[in-house]
C-alpha cells in the first residue's frame, strides 16, 4: 500500500480547490436575504421552501463564513421541533443537498467555544433527528456522532494504545453526502484519537474516491495536509511528498482551509523548506484575523506554525529564515493568538 504518481488514480480532483463560480459571485449576505424572502413571503414550513438556505450553508461552508449562519440554522431546527414540524421542505431528489451543506454546517457549529458544549451535542442530536425521514442520509448518524466526538472529546482522550479499541465506530457506506468528504471526516476522527494506522488505510482506498461535483473544495484536500506528518513518522517521506505536491494546485489561501494550512505548514518546516512555510504563514495569518474565522480552525493553524516555528529553530534554521525581517513580531503575534484560541476552548461552558 503506497501513495505514488506512477499509475495512480488521482481522481477527479479540483485543480485550482476554487469550488464553483456561483459560491463565489453569491456574497453571504445576499444569500440570506434570499432565506429571509423565502421565509417572510411562504414561512418557515413552505413546502420545497429550504433550497434557499441548503444554498446559503453551502456558500458559507465553501467560503470559511460558517459562524455567520450555522446559529440560524440551530434556532430555525429548533423552532420546528417546537412546532412539530421538524423535516426538511425539499424537493426528493434535493434531499442529498442536507447531507452536503449541512453536516459540514453542523460540524462548524458544534465546533463553536462560544456554544456550551451541552448545547451543541443537543444541536447535533436535533440535526439527526431532523433528517430521520431521509433514507438516503441514514448512514450520517453514524457519521455525526465522529465528527462531535473529533471536535469536544478528542482533547480530552488518553491516545490510542496499539490494540486498543476506538470510542466510536462507523461503516465506510453510500451516503447522501459527498464519499470523499464522508471519507475525510473518518479519516480525521481516527487521526484526532490515534489511530494513525487506521487513518492512512482507509485514506489510500479511497485514493480513487471523486469529489460530490463543481461546487466542492472541500475533500479530500485537508485528508492529503493532515496526513504528511503521520506518514513521515512512519518513514514514508517520499509518498507524503506525493500528496503535498498535489496540495501544491488543491490549496489555495482561503479560510476553508485553516486547520489544514497548519498541517501543511509544519509539514514544510520539517522537510527543511522553511521560506515556503514562511510563504504559507504570511498569506494565512490575514485570513485567520476576520471576525468571522472558525476559533477552533484558527487554533489548529497557529498550533501548526507554532510547531513550524519550533521545528525551525531546533534544526538551527531561526525564525528569521522562516519569516524575514518580521520574525519576532510575526512569531509573538502567532503565540499571542494560539493562546488566546486555547483559552476560549479551556474556558469553554459545558
Amino acid at each position: 500500500m503506497a501513495w505514488s504518481k506512477r499509475g495512480k488514480i488521482w481522481g477527479r480532483e479540483r485543480e485550482s480547490g476554487d469550488a464553483a463560480p456561483w459560491i463565489h459571485e453569491t456574497s453571504v449576505d445576499e444569500a440570506l436575504e434570499a432565506v429571509r424572502r423565502q421565509w417572510k413571503e411562504h414561512g418557515i414550513h413552505a413546502e420545497n421552501g429550504d433550497w434557499p438556505l441548503i444554498q446559503l450553508a453551502h456558500i458559507a461552508v465553501m467560503r470559511g463564513l460558517t459562524r455567520r449562519v450555522a446559529p440560524l440554522v440551530a434556532r430555525l431546527l429548533r423552532r420546528r421541533e417546537a412546532e412539530g414540524k421538524l423535516r426538511w421542505r425539499l424537493e426528493h431528489d434535493r434531499a442529498g443537498a442536507v447531507g452536503i451543506s449541512m453536516v459540514r454546517l453542523m460540524a462548524a457549529h458544534v465546533e463553536d467555544p462560544a456554544l456550551p458544549v451541552s448545547q451543541a451535542r443537543a444541536d447535533a442530536a436535533l440535526f439527526l433527528r431532523s433528517i430521520e425521514s431521509c433514507d438516503e442520509l441514514r448512514p450520517v448518524h453514524q457519521l455525526m456522532p465522529l465528527i462531535t466526538a473529533t471536535r469536544l472529546d478528542a482533547g480530552t482522550a488518553q491516545p490510542l494504545k496499539k490494540g486498543g479499541k476506538l470510542p466510536l465506530r462507523a461503516e465506510m457506506a453510500s451516503t447522501g453526502i459527498c464519499v470523499a468528504a464522508h471519507r475525510q471526516w473518518h479519516v480525521e476522527y481516527l487521526l484526532a484519537f490515534g489511530a494513525e494506522d487506521e487513518a492512512l488505510e482507509l485514506a489510500h482506498k479511497g485514493r480513487s474516491d471523486q469529489p460530490c461535483g463543481d461546487t466542492c473544495a472541500f475533500a479530500p484536500h485537508s485528508m492529503y495536509a493532515w496526513l504528511l506528518e503521520p506518514l513521515r513518522r512512519r518513514g514514508r517521506a517520499d509518498e507524503a511528498r506525493v500528496l503535498h505536491d498535489r496540495l501544491e494546485s488543491l490549496m489555495i489561501p482561503r479560510l476553508l482551509y485553516l486547520n489544514a494550512m497548519g498541517h501543511r505548514i509544519h509539514y514544510l518546516a520539517i522537510e527543511d523548506c522553511f521560506e515556503d512555510a514562511g510563504r504559507l504563514i504570511r498569506q494565512m495569518l490575514p485570513l485567520a484575523q476576520e471576525p468571522d474565522a472558525s476559533p477552533w480552525q484558527k487554533l489548529k493553524f497557529y498550533e501548526g506554525c507554532a510547531k513550524a516555528l519550533q521545528t525551525a529553530r531546533s534544526k538551527k534554521a531561526g525564525a528569521s529564515r522562516m519569516l524575514g525581517p518580521q520574525a519576532r513580531e510575526t512569531s509573538a503575534r502567532i503565540r499571542a493568538e494560539s493562546e488566546a484560541c486555547r483559552q476560549l476552548f479551556d474556558q469553554r461552558p459545558a
